[in-house]
């Protein structure tokens, strides 16, 4: 019956927490990727919440012409695309991915780090 189980293999960190615990076991490190991902999701988080509802203009002073301008098909009520920037400073890796909404004055609608 052992040999059943022999490929059954629990990796230290769910063995622990199944059999109650390791104080002396130390902290998982953050590996490359995961610390790349976090700086990616602060600066979505931050970029989001300066640009989102600001006029595309208010862009365009700040990050000049963008490198590509991408139009989204006609699905959605309203006609959008989506503006984008490569090589910015402090992008934490990041194509910097604008979605402007048209009507009116268009406005940047949404924020995406790529």
């Amino acid at each position: 019956m052992a040999s059943r189980y022999r490929s059954l293999r629990l990796s230290l960190p769910l063995a622990c927490m199944l059999l109650g615990g390791c104080a002396g076991m130390p902290a998982a490190r953050p590996d490359s990727r995961n610390a790349a991902a976090h700086a990616r999701d602060l600066r979505e988080q931050r970029m989001q919440s300066s640009w989102v509802g600001h006029p595309y203009e208010d862009l365009i002073r700040a990050f000049g012409a963008p490198g590509m301008i991408m139009n989204i098909p006609a699905y959605r009520p309203w006609k959008a695309s989506v503006v984008v920037y490569e090589g910015q400073q402090d992008n934490a890796g990041c194509v910097d991915a604008f979605v402007v909404e048209h009507g009116g004055q268009p406005v940047i609608y949404d924020y995406f780090c790529r």
